[in-house]
């Protein structure tokens, strides 16, 4: 079977893998090919269990994921990911990775992430990252609230990291 399950390459279903006739990219130490595995690692990390995925994107070192994020949802111009890790900064090519999937591949314009107001290194990755906070749902998380935080893909981070190796 190919990595997509039968499906084309750019398939709205999973990012494109190394080995794949359509993959265009460097092989870098991205997991593309066990999905729950990564959505189980990222849901762990934040605290909280995953959901059955079918597109998630980890980072490995030495065998193990140290990075990863996941996609649980979308709309017509919006995919929502939950992304995690384990070192203080997000590896490049995770985020490039990430990028090129929602914003090539699902050809959304927004990815949008839902961060704890409690957890502050989050909400300070999202902001640094470029993203704009576009709501807080309140109690959300029980007695915290939920922070609503938008990445456009016109946002020259996003350009930069479109082109960004492991």
């Amino acid at each position: 079977a190919s990595p997509c399950n039968g499906r084309p390459c750019g398939d709205k279903g999973r990012p494109a893998q190394a080995g794949h006739p359509g993959y265009r990219g460097v092989l870098m130490p991205l997991v593309l090919d066990a999905p729950q595995r990564v959505a189980d690692w990222v849901g762990a990390e934040c605290g909280m269990p995953a959901p059955s995925v079918d597109a998630a994107i980890g980072y490995e070192s030495n065998g193990e994921l140290t990075a990863g994020v996941y996609f649980d949802g979308m709309l017509p111009n919006t995919v929502f990911a939950h992304i995690a890790s384990v070192a203080t900064v997000m590896p490049k090519g995770l985020l490039g990775a990430t990028c090129r999937y929602a914003f090539r591949q699902l050809g959304v314009e927004r990815i949008t992430f839902m961060v704890s107001d409690l957890n502050f290194q989050a909400v300070d990755f999202v902001v640094r990252l470029g993203a704009t906070q576009e709501a807080r749902l309140c109690r959300a998380f029980g007695r915290h609230d939920a922070l609503i935080y938008t990445f456009w893909s016109s946002c020259r981070w996003a350009h930069r990291l479109i082109g960004a190796k492991a």
